[in-house]
């Protein structure tokens, strides 16, 4: 089973709009009722000769794993799905993903919306592990861990909450304890 991978997307409102307008889909048929994600084949789409259905050992053998969609999604998406669980706030938006946070694609939002500043969050469902911030203003600009603690940023995303907050939210976890 895919661990989850919550990734929230901070813009001006203007270009999360213009975002939403021309990146995000809804699925015709869905386990749930969010409908909408954003769909990465709009962003970086995988080649016509990708196959994109079954993928048992036949058609594997068939089209060579290289050439079959789950392959080319984790090499050019860094997820082997498109995303689902969509959400507009008024300050960001967040999609879910399995395995990784997408950062190609969020590279390619970049490049398209480069004279804009993005801040990107994500956390694993894994609470301690994969907690990330990068800048990005056309250009990526690393910023690894710049919370207290891991255990703080993952807090901020699960109980989306200042880091203030998510440090009295832990210091009150361990106070019961």
């Amino acid at each position: 089973m895919a661990n989850h991978i919550k990734t929230k997307i901070y813009a001006p409102r203007d270009i999360l709009d213009d975002i939403i307008k021309n990146y995000v889909s809804e699925w015709e048929e869905t386990y749930n009722e969010n409908k909408k994600y954003l769909d990465f084949q709009k962003i970086i789409p995988a080649p016509r000769y990708i196959y994109q259905w079954d993928l048992s050992s036949e058609y594997e053998k068939k089209y060579w794993p290289a050439n079959c969609w789950y392959q080319w999604n984790i090499h050019n998406w860094w997820t082997k799905w498109n995303s689902w669980d969509f959400e507009d706030y008024w300050d960001h938006i967040e999609i879910q993903t399995a395995w990784d946070t997408p950062l190609p694609i969020i590279r390619e939002l970049a490049m398209i919306y480069e004279w804009t500043e993005f801040l990107i969050k994500y956390a694993d469902e894994d609470i301690w592990n994969n907690c990330w911030m990068f800048f990005i203003n056309g250009r990526e600009i690393d910023e690894k861990k710049p919370f207290t603690s891991d255990e703080v940023f993952a807090t901020m995303i699960r109980y989306n909450c200042s880091e203030k907050e998510a440090e009295d939210i832990i210091e009150n976890w361990y106070e019961q304890e």
